[in-house]
């Protein structure tokens, strides 16, 4: 599975940090370091197992663990229509 990055949404990296704007509400949104980089691969179209192997090259965890962690995130986005399932 993949996502996208909803077109309403605004976003700007800032130091380790993802600051995000719904244009439509003019809601913001703070991304802490591993949510940002999460949000990145999004961006670049990472699949789903693809983010969970990035992942667990960059953190000491196990991976269901990171697995789950992802899930759990994904659906928070997706839930708040941060993101879309790329089509």
């Amino acid at each position: 599975m993949r996502y996208k990055i909803s077109k309403k949404i605004l976003w700007k990296s800032v130091d380790d940090e993802i600051i995000i704007v719904d244009s439509n509400s003019d809601e913001y949104s703070y991304l802490n370091a591993t949510a940002s980089l999460i949000w990145q691969l999004i961006e670049k179209k990472y699949t789903f197992e693809s983010m969970v192997e990035k992942l667990s090259s960059e953190y000491d965890s196990p991976v269901e663990k990171i697995r789950n962690d992802l899930t759990k995130l994904i659906n928070d986005l997706f839930d708040a229509g941060l993101i879309e399932e790329l089509e």
